[in-house]
């Protein structure tokens, strides 16, 4: 049974999303205090741009070539990098 405000009756619970497909943010209360939980995500949602997701697909698209060109000591730096560059540019 699912009962989404009412944690007794139900079987799982239902936590506050935040979708930049491919990334999800999830944000949960287990079930204790739903309001709580979705003023987190209005929070959170509010630091996330929409574009987020796309970095996350460029990101993804270009894993296999890093993982080619760098070694393996050298590919956690370079994300590093390039995600501190891409923020710079999409809080602007």
């Amino acid at each position: 049974m699912n009962v989404a405000d009412d944690a007794e009756h139900s079987d799982f619970i239902l936590p506050a999303i935040i979708d930049r497909a491919p990334l999800i943010v999830a944000v949960s209360s287990a079930g204790t205090a739903p309001v709580l939980a979705r003023r987190v995500r209005e929070q959170f949602e509010a630091l996330l741009p929409a574009r987020l997701g796309a970095l996350a697909r460029f990101s993804g698209s270009q894993r296999e070539r890093v993982n080619q060109l760098l070694q393996p000591a050298l590919r956690r730096p370079f994300w590093e990098r390039f995600l501190s560059a891409a923020r710079q540019i999409w809080s602007a």
